[in-house]
This record gives structure tokens, sequence and C-alpha cells, in this order.
């Protein structure tokens, strides 16, 4: 037989049962305020959950068009020089990156070969079928630098340490920003990040990449 509750799920005090059968009570008896105020924490842990899923589910849609601020750019332009190559852009975002060659969902970058000596990359963040585009996207990268078809990039990636591709990407210099960034949409409105951010450094200039990116948090 299930036991009745010894305290009020609200209140804590101790719970007095009116009659010895009927409905286990959860809350105080004399009063309905414990009752009451349950059912407006019920409403309130509802209410927020949903405005949390709606902002996650705003900022998935339209994952594809959300650009990098323009002082984390400028700051890669730094490290890298020219930028010769943005594979996951579009005509507007490259307006502040100024890639020599970009491409956007018209020319799947995933299907080409990368032959540029400067990368920069903002994968998009949603899924492609189960598989996480930012997955897909750093290991076709990693893949690429390897061959030596690119020679320097700089990544932007979401903070997910718990993933298999985030650790693929450990041994390289990182720098894990502090606060979230404010990316834009073609409309000019600003979207913060769900997680944190994280810009990963490939190539044989660390120090410089340390020199310019601790501005915005800790490299290691």
């Amino acid at each position: 037989m299930k036991q009745a509750p010894a305290y009020c799920a609200t209140c804590g005090k101790l719970l007095v049962r009116l009659k010895p059968t009927g409905r286990i009570p959860r809350y105080c008896l004399h009063s309905n305020a414990c009752k009451q105020k349950a059912y407006r924490r019920r409403l309130k842990a509802k209410h927020t959950a949903k405005l949390q899923s709606d902002r996650l589910g705003h900022l998935s849609q339209e994952s594809f068009e959300w650009y990098t601020p323009k002082k984390y750019i400028d700051a890669a332009r730094k490290v890298l020089g020219a930028i010769e190559l943005d594979p996951a852009s579009s005509e507007q975002a490259n307006r502040i990156v100024q890639a020599t060659t970009f491409y956007d969902q018209t020319i799947d970058g995933l299907t080409k070969t990368w032959n540029a000596k400067t990368v920069f990359l903002n994968p998009p963040y949603c899924k492609a079928g189960n598989t996480s585009n930012q997955d897909r996207w750093t290991a076709k990268l990693l893949r690429e630098y390897k061959r030596g078809n690119v020679k320097e990039a700089i990544l932007l990636i979401t903070n997910a340490t718990e993933t298999i591709w985030f650790h693929r990407l450990m041994q390289f210099p990182m720098c894990f920003v502090k606060g979230r960034i404010q990316f834009t949409t073609p409309t000019g409105k600003k979207g913060g990040a769900t997680k944190g951010s994280i810009f990963v450094y490939l190539g044989k200039q660390p120090e410089k990449f340390y020199q310019i990116f601790r501005r915005f948090g800790v490299v290691k």
C-alpha cells in the first residue's frame, strides 16, 4: 500500500489527514495556500521551459544564417593575413569576412577540395539528419589540413567538450571565449549563442594566435 507523505510538499509542515482513508494529500489540508503556491510554481517552470525551447528552436532554424561579429573576423585576419577561403558562408557574411573565395548553401563546401593557404570556418550549428554539422565540417577541415591543402585555419565552434568531434580538436591551440558571442542575422537581428564558443587555430603560428586572441578569453 502506498504510504502517505509525512510532510507538505510546499511548506514542509507535518501533514495531518482528516480521514484515515481516501486520497493521500500532498499539501496542508487546513489551507489552500500551499496548493496554490505549488500550482504557481509549476506554471512558472512550464513557462520558462517553453521560452527556452522556443529560443533554442529559433536559433536552430536560423543556424545557417548567424554571422560572426566583425571584431572576431578582424582578429582572425590579423593572425592569418588574407583569408583565402570561407567554405561555409554567404554573400552577405563575406562582406565582413572578405574571403577571396567563399561557398554558400548553393555550393556544398563539403564536396569541394579546399585548396587554400588560409581558411576561416564558422560551420552551421544545426544537424544534417542525426549528425551534427559541426562534426561533419570539423572533420572535413582536419582532412584538408592533414593533406596539406589548407596551411592555416581558424575555426569557430560551440563549447561541446563532451563530443567525440571536439576531442579530435584538442591537440590544437584554443581560445575559450569569455561570455557568449552575439551573432547577427541577415536582417541585423542579434542573438546570443546558447553555449560558450571556442576559436581553434590550425597552423604554425600558435604564439601569434595567443597574442591576438587572448583578449577574448583564455587561450590554452
